[in-house]
């Protein structure tokens, strides 16, 4: 098992400027990619947005380090530099409001897929009605049923 990262403490009015600057970068790249994710699934393009999931999964971790730091570091972060942490919530409420859109176009993307593959198992498994009837009222196709196997991939 590794040993958890150190979290940095701040003692400079730079070090949390620098800080804050880096933590609004992180910000911006996890907005760009979510926000690139969100249009390529609203426009049917699921393929497309695939590989998008291992960067966004790489920068809100890291984003998520980043806002451990900031929540060690509030007080000082307050008192030094209160313009930028106002900036940075301002931010992080857009960024928020984004990954909560981007969730809600994921789930339903997520329930379309499921009904699609699920109707279509339905119907692969079916019994089939007889197409036709015979003089005596009878269906013509008399043949057992079989049922037709069906493979699902549950992966979005």
């Amino acid at each position: 098992m590794t040993q958890p990262k150190a979290i940095a403490t701040f003692t400079r009015v730079e070090e949390a400027k620098a800080f804050l600057i880096d933590l609004r970068a992180t910000a911006a790249e996890l907005m760009a990619v979510v926000t690139q994710e969100t249009e390529l699934v609203r426009a049917s393009r699921i393929r497309e947005a695939g590989p998008l999931e291992r960067k966004k999964a790489e920068v809100a971790h890291r984003y998520a380090g980043l806002l451990a730091t900031l929540r060690a570091n509030a007080p000082f972060t307050k008192k030094a530099v209160p313009a930028d942490l106002r900036l940075f919530q301002r931010e992080n409420a857009l960024l928020q409001a984004e990954l909560d859109s981007n969730l809600a176009i994921l789930a339903t993307a997520h329930a379309v897929a499921e009904g699609i593959i699920r109707g279509a198992a339905a119907a692969a498994s079916a019994k089939k009605a007889p197409a036709a009837y015979g003089g005596d009222g009878r269906s013509v196709n008399r043949t057992a049923y079989n049922p037709t196997p069906v493979a699902v991939s549950r992966v979005l």
